[in-house]
């Protein structure tokens, strides 16, 4: 996501993200992402959320049509317990 490679930066030179190409998406499509806590850990080590250089990501969002108009958005933080990745929690209306 953009922004996030400040956030989360890059502790493994074997891994890389590619950032998205925001000029390919239709006309009025968003993304709606969350950098306050980041969505996808390094599975190339036993998970250790004291170390340092542990590597994690921020590569999880939703991809939102123009009709959708965003209430609340966040990652919950759930320490990577039941996998890789914590859950993303979208609050929308469809709009008419």
């Amino acid at each position: 996501m953009p922004g996030s490679r400040e956030i989360y930066p890059m502790t493994n030179s074997d891994w890389e993200t590619k950032p998205i190409n925001e000029d390919l998406m239709p006309e009025g499509w968003t993304f709606a992402y969350d950098l306050s806590v980041p969505t996808c850990r390094s599975l190339n080590q036993a998970y250790d959320p004291t170390d340092e250089n542990f590597q994690y990501y921020s590569i999880d969002a939703m991809l939102l049509s123009p009709n959708i108009e965003v209430l609340d958005f966040e990652t919950v933080d759930a320490h990577f317990v039941y996998s890789d990745h914590n859950p993303l929690v979208l609050r929308f209306v469809l709009e008419d």
